[in-house]
């Protein structure tokens, strides 16, 4: 599995207005992802307008192989997930057992 990692997450407001220095800016946030994951590199521009202001933001991430850790820590709480969606499940069939055992007597 892979995991999506947050270059930087900015609000238009912090950015700069001249179009050299974003250039410059964006160079620094491709600078921070590994070279070996630049082709799952995204950028996302979010807009909304909040109290008759437009905003925007954006997202650059990428996506890289999950660790070792992370795949056991993944692992463990599907495994957890699993069990407590079978004793649920469980719980529920005998309560419908025991609701429809009355119903047939």
């Amino acid at each position: 599995m892979y995991k999506t990692e947050v270059v930087c997450k900015e609000r238009s407001y912090n950015l700069e207005d001249s179009l050299l220095e974003f250039n410059a800016w964006l160079k620094e946030q491709i600078d921070k992802i590994p070279k070996e994951y630049l082709d799952s590199a995204t950028i996302e521009i979010e807009s909304w307008v909040e109290y008759d202001t437009p905003s925007t933001e954006l997202i650059i991430t990428y996506d890289r192989p999950e660790t070792k850790e992370e795949v056991l820590i993944r692992e463990k709480k599907e495994s957890t997930h699993r069990r407590e969606m079978r004793l649920k499940e469980l719980e529920q069939l005998a309560m419908l057992k025991k609701k429809y055992e009355r119903v047939n007597s």
